[in-house]
């Protein structure tokens, strides 16, 4: 699976959304569902949740263990629309990935990624 990068802190750090992430995030956030990555990642809350959970997976992929925690990630995040945008971005992109590649991965199924789905009328909706 691929990674995505993304800097923070002059740091560079591979995200990648893999079912251990979807596990992470089951744990920290209340409720989890998947078709609401859009609303979890609008929160500064869920923003940090999803953004920890997808480093720690891009990381170990890249045979690395990630050394920063969410304190970390909140402390060197600035609050400023427009870097906050270009981490939403990240996350979303990265998502997508992640369930972009399941259904790369299964060529022998047919049939369309409800959640992807769900997940692309959403963005179209917020822009």
């Amino acid at each position: 699976m691929e990674t995505r990068k993304i800097k923070i802190a002059r740091r560079s750090f591979a995200l990648a959304f893999t079912l251990g992430a979807m596990e992470e995030l089951q744990k920290v956030i209340e409720h989890f569902n998947l078709n609401d990555m859009q609303t979890y990642v609008k929160s500064p809350s869920g923003m940090l949740d999803i953004l920890l959970a997808l480093m720690r997976q891009g990381e170990l992929l890249e045979g690395r263990v990630l050394d920063v925690d969410r304190t970390w990630l909140a402390s060197h995040i600035s609050p400023a629309p427009a870097r906050v945008a270009a981490i939403q971005v990240a996350i979303l992109e990265t998502l997508s990935d992640g369930l972009t590649m399941e259904t790369e991965e299964e060529n022998d199924v047919e049939g369309i990624d409800v959640t992807l789905e769900e997940i692309k009328k959403k963005e179209t909706k917020a822009e």
